[in-house]
């Protein structure tokens, strides 16, 4: 098949070691293992899809076969592989004898890995070595693999295995013990933007560096679908644009982006947002896209705010005229609501109606981060201005070594502390306190006159607080019903000897006297 009838992504593939780009650990590991003439029996390419592996595969099949090699070894600087011997023609015509690539994915079974296993004891035909390449090999059942152990561990000396996946965590542990793996990286968007124009000039198709520039976002630096995505644009269109991508993409364009995160950001009315929804026929956009483009204008947005430059192909003028008037915990809460709706959205078979949601949550004007604290968890009482001199004034009464003046106060709720007047109250059952209040007067009066610049203090007496019981539905109590333990009782028998206390010294036993006068009988003193 001649080149000018294939699809871009094959005529473009990279046919020897200086046309691959963004792997150049990779290709300086291989050059250096062929100018030594060191090599091992097994390796294995990992790496996502579209970045390279299998043409890494073949370009290294087609150097260790080729009839220049030595010379290669002499002068590291020639051309290689020659693409003019014998071995290197057959590699490129694919119909080298002693190359056999095989795809894991069609051929999982034992008896495919077994057929490997017989065939690989035979010579090579062509060149000095047999090259199996094995890829997707993480698809391989693990039958297979154990099968394989034993070749990959002592292959004959002839012959090199090449396993590529891109899910490396499945290939099992024996395996990849046996392999030397070579890791490939999704390649940078520079390079992959500078390698599309490159095709773009030799193929005469018109562009513009910012519609390539969205290619290469889109396909999350594969090589291949990138390219395959800019042949489908170019069948479409006359020239490769921004707006030209996107339509075959079936993205709106950022216009539209920034208005949905302009309208988000600033909190327009719910209304206002509707009508633009319907306006740009939000249900027929995909949700996953406008989910991303939204958390990413959020981070970006964070990030001007702080005057930081984030790279990105949004017009960072108007994403900066936007956010002027919005505030940065705004954002924030933006990319907090979407981020703890990931996993949900991941899962709804909804995803517009999901994301329609979460921007009447973002525009509630009322909504706030909660947290959800148990019922049965009292929140701390937020002390006011008011309580803050009344606390100075209970201090200042502890430090005057009178515990019962300090004991009364200790029972009273303060209310407020007006202009002339100090305002507390008491429980109706500790009415009684009140008299106290009256006899020691003048033991508090001039701490209240310094606190609150009045010796007038009132007094209210008000029920008891009833407690209020929740309904038996608004608390779950889980209760766990454990085996009764039965111990043998311990035996602790203690005598005390009780006798009558004098309080007739009112001086020496205040307390105690008020206690008698409320509640008359004897004080019993108990000991031990």
């Amino acid at each position: 098949m001649q080149n000018s009838n294939l699809n871009l992504a094959r005529k473009w593939r990279s046919k020897n070691f200086d046309q691959i780009i963004g792997q150049d650990l990779v290709v300086r590991i291989l050059k250096n293992s062929l100018y030594l003439n060191q090599f091992f029996p097994v390796y294995l390419f990992s790496g996502q899809r579209g970045c390279g592996k299998t043409s890494t595969a073949r370009i290294f099949a087609t150097a260790l076969n080729c009839e220049k090699l030595a010379e290669f070894q002499k002068n590291p600087k020639t051309e290689f592989p020659c693409f003019q011997c014998a071995s290197c023609i057959a590699m490129q015509n694919s119909k080298h004898p002693d190359f056999i690539e095989m795809d894991a994915a069609s051929h999982t079974g034992v008896d495919n890995v077994r057929n490997i296993i017989e065939f690989s004891t035979l010579m090579p035909v062509l060149g000095k070595k047999k090259i199996y390449l094995i890829d997707e090999a993480h698809m391989l059942s693990k039958a297979a693999f154990n099968a394989f152990l034993k070749i990959l561990e002592e292959p004959p000396i002839s012959v090199i295995f090449i396993l590529a996946t891109t899910d490396v965590e499945k290939i099992i542990d024996t395996v990849r013990s046996r392999c030397f793996q070579l890791i490939f990286s999704a390649l940078p968007n520079d390079s992959l933007v500078d390698h599309l124009s490159k095709i773009c000039e030799k193929e005469n198709i018109e562009f513009e560096r910012d519609g390539l520039e969205l290619i290469v976002n889109e396909s999350e630096g594969s090589a291949r679908d990138a390219i395959n995505l800019m042949e489908q644009v170019r069948f479409s269109a006359e020239k490769i644009t921004k707006s030209n991508v996107q339509k075959n993409l079936g993205h709106p364009d950022d216009e539209k982006i920034l208005m949905l995160f302009a309208k988000l950001s600033q909190k327009v009315e719910i209304s206002n947002l509707l009508g633009y929804l319907s306006e740009i026929s939000f249900y027929e956009l995909s949700a996953t896209f406008i989910w991303g483009q939204i958390l990413k204008l959020s981070r970006v947005a964070i990030y001007l705010k702080y005057g930081v430059i984030f790279r990105t192909n949004f017009d960072l003028e108007k994403i900066s005229e936007i956010i002027k008037i919005v505030n940065v915990k705004h954002l924030i809460n933006v990319m907090e609501i979407f981020c703890n709706y990931e996993q949900v959205f991941a899962k709804t078979s909804n995803k517009n109606i999901l994301l329609e949601t979460l921007f009447f949550k973002i525009l509630d004007h009322s909504n706030k981060i909660e947290v959800k604290t148990s019922s049965l968890i009292k929140e701390p009482e937020k002390k006011s201005s008011e309580t803050v001199p009344w606390a100075t004034f209970l201090q200042k009464v502890e430090a005057l070594n009178d515990p019962l003046v300090f004991s009364v106060f200790k029972r009273a709720k303060f209310i407020n502390a007006e202009s002339d007047k100090v305002i507390i109250s008491f429980f109706k059952n500790y009415e009684f306190l009140l008299s106290i209040l009256n006899d020691t007067r003048t033991v508090w009066s001039l701490i209240l006159e310094e606190i609150f610049k009045t010796k007038n203090l009132e007094t209210q007496i008000v029920e008891k607080e009833k407690v209020i019981e929740q309904p038996k539905a608004d608390i779950e109590v889980e209760i766990h019903k454990a085996e009764p333990v039965l111990e043998p009782l311990k035996k602790n028998f203690k005598s005390f000897q009780n006798s009558k206390v004098d309080v007739s010294d009112k001086d020496k036993w205040k307390l105690a006297n008020y206690l008698l006068e409320s509640f008359p009988g004897d004080l019993i003193e108990v000991k031990e």
